[in-house]
């Protein structure tokens, strides 16, 4: 679906809409426990920007995502590794294949909010408090203003956008399948 600014947004006569789609993104991070109590930012933090997508689905649901700006610009300090396993594209076409050639179902799941099931990034990790958590926390949550010094939260399991989410995800996902009897194969480990 198209995304749109929050510029955009804050015009359209369903905003609300938008403002609500940020609550249930918030609101999952916050079941998760993705993210500490507001804080003063430590000397010498890794902080980063919190960062909002906004589309339509194609089901018409108004979807918010926010996401760390992890890009280089931002100073990411990373410990860890980034690297994390991906399926070749030739052997999902293979997998497809023989899916169909021998008549068999396959099944598929998606996890909501992934990263965030994994643990955090090896170096903390601190986000900055924007405007959309703020509405969050007083109209949401139903808290008191975030003190004035209080201008971040740190980061308490992966989160998208950030250079090793993908990795710590990988690690975990794996461990999981692998507890329950899957076994990689050779070729393709993920």
């Amino acid at each position: 679906g198209k995304s749109y600014t929050l510029r955009e947004l804050k015009k359209r006569d369903d905003w609300e809409e938008w403002r609500r789609a940020r609550y249930t993104m918030l609101n999952s991070y916050h079941e998760q426990g993705m993210f500490s109590e507001p804080m003063e930012a430590p000397d010498n933090a890794n902080i980063h920007h919190m960062l909002w997508r906004y589309l339509i689905k194609m089901c018409g649901t108004r979807k918010a995502r926010m996401v760390c700006d992890g890009s280089p610009h931002q100073g990411t300090i990373t410990l860890g590794h980034t690297f994390a396993n991906s399926l070749d594209a030739a052997s999902e076409r293979l997998f497809w294949a023989v899916v169909a050639q021998k008549g068999l179902t396959a099944y598929g799941a998606d996890v909501s909010n992934a990263f965030a099931e994994a643990p955090a990034p090896v170096y903390p990790l601190y986000m900055r408090i924007d405007e959309a958590y703020r509405d969050w926390w007083e109209n949401c949550l139903q808290r008191s203003p975030i003190p004035p010094q209080c201008t971040v939260v740190r980061v308490n399991n992966a989160i998208q956008g950030h250079p090793e989410s993908s990795r710590l995800w990988e690690k975990l996902i794996d461990k999981i399948l692998r507890d329950i009897g899957f076994q990689p194969t050779v070729h393709e480990p993920c």
